[in-house]
């Protein structure tokens, strides 16, 4: 779904002012600005911008550079402001009559990159091409044979509530409101000190309900510790002894390094069980998991404790494209199956709820209202009601008695 053009007026509108106001503080700024956090912040909008509109109009003139785009829109400083915004809607509204509206795919990486134009950006294009993802409003995907998607949940991907683009930032806060859930996401390795995620879990538990996905939580050092790298070379060592004692004949003392060779190995095979990548991933899992918890406690006097669903993503998508010989986590610990089965329990949760409500509240408000309509009908027409519940009754006991 693009924007509408009201809605493309503001965006561009929005736009140009930002972009207006980085040239002038670019052209306006000395020395001890440079640092300014607010005006560093205010530069980095006005770059977007420039970005967002060169991908956008790579075709036309005025949007050749960064240059000649400082150039067209510092004309909106004029009274042309208005005319300028209007030819870019104008613009925007010819692009979004040459783009697709539906795509189908077998698999969802060859669904993506054909959708690369509509959720990517910016991009460099080529003079035939065309990038479209700044009129996106939403995008509506649907998988078949999907399990949770087939029992009601509907996922929601947000661009972020501190988006650069303002109307995308406005959009996602609107659907927010519209969602039963928030469910922000992190990379496990970042999440105790990301403030974004913790200013989303505070918000989420004021206005609905939350719980968490920590993602790559197979992203972790998988080199070997201090203590296998010591016996690993330990090891190396006895097998140059026990060569050394064949060559020479001592027999006996040969067969004692053997004997040294499999305690160590025994002892290696040990340590590597209880330092796999695995056990590493679980314990960081439990860990970071249990301070979230603590933390959004803390933080919002909850004292329903959090649900913190740590998920494989880097090893397990390499495992399907065919790049990884083997996956080390079951599926059990890869926590797919677990966020899977709360998001598939969120639905039941919704529908036991309205059923509830249904039969706790509304259920007993309709009675009420028909014995009250009753109550009125009776007192106002009282013969014809008599007639029409005993009339039919007589006649019923007069056919039973035949």
């Amino acid at each position: 779904m693009f924007y509408d053009e009201i809605e493309l007026e503001k965006l561009f509108a929005t736009m140009v002012s930002e972009l207006l106001r980085a040239i002038a503080s670019d052209n306006n700024r000395d020395a001890e600005q440079q640092e300014d956090d607010e005006v560093e912040k205010v530069a980095k909008r006005g770059t977007a911008h420039i970005k967002t509109f060169r991908a956008l109009f790579h075709h036309k003139p005025e949007f050749e550079t960064d240059h000649t785009t400082k150039s067209f829109v510092s004309q909106a400083e004029s009274d042309q402001g208005r005319d300028i915004v209007s030819m870019m809607v104008m613009w925007a509204g010819e692009l979004i009559r040459q783009a697709k509206t539906e795509f189908q795919s077998t698999t969802q990486s060859e669904l993506l990159q054909q959708m690369r134009n509509y959720t990517h950006g910016p991009v460099d294009c080529e003079d035939d091409e065309h990038v479209f993802w700044p009129l996106i409003k939403k995008a509506t995907f649907g998988l078949t044979g999907c399990p949770v998607l087939e029992d009601g949940v509907i996922l929601v991907d947000m661009p972020g509530s501190h988006d650069s683009n303002s109307i995308q930032a406005l959009t996602s806060r609107r659907a927010l409101r519209e969602c039963n859930y928030y469910v922000p996401t992190a990379a496990i390795i970042r999440a105790l000190s990301d403030d974004t995620l913790n200013d989303c879990l505070e918000e989420g538990f004021r206005r609905k309900k939350v719980f968490v996905v920590l993602t790559k939580i197979d992203d972790i050092d998988t080199s070997l510790s201090g203590k296998q790298a010591e016996l690993t070379a330990r090891l190396a060592d006895l097998r140059e002894q026990r060569l050394c004692a064949k060559r020479e004949g001592r027999t006996q003392e040969k067969a004692a390094i053997v004997e040294q060779e499999e305690e160590l190995e025994e002892e290696l095979r040990l340590v590597r069980a209880d330092e796999s990548p695995s056990t590493a991933i679980m314990e960081r899992n439990s860990k970071v998991a249990n301070n979230m918890i603590d933390d959004y406690k803390r933080r919002t006097g909850d004292q329903r404790p959090l649900d913190v669903f740590p998920v494989c993503s880097k090893m397990s998508e390499q495992y399907q494209r065919g790049l990884a010989a083997r996956l080390d986590l079951t599926d059990e610990q890869t926590g797919i199956s677990a966020v899977l089965d709360h998001l598939i329990k969120t639905t039941l949760e919704g529908r036991f709820n309205d059923v509830n409500y249904l039969y706790q509240d509304q259920l007993p408000l309709v009675l009420n209202r028909i014995e009250l309509w009753c109550d009125k009908r009776h007192f106002a027409r009282k013969d014809v009601l008599e007639r029409t519940v005993e009339g039919p009754a007589a006649v019923s006991a007069s056919q039973t008695g035949f």
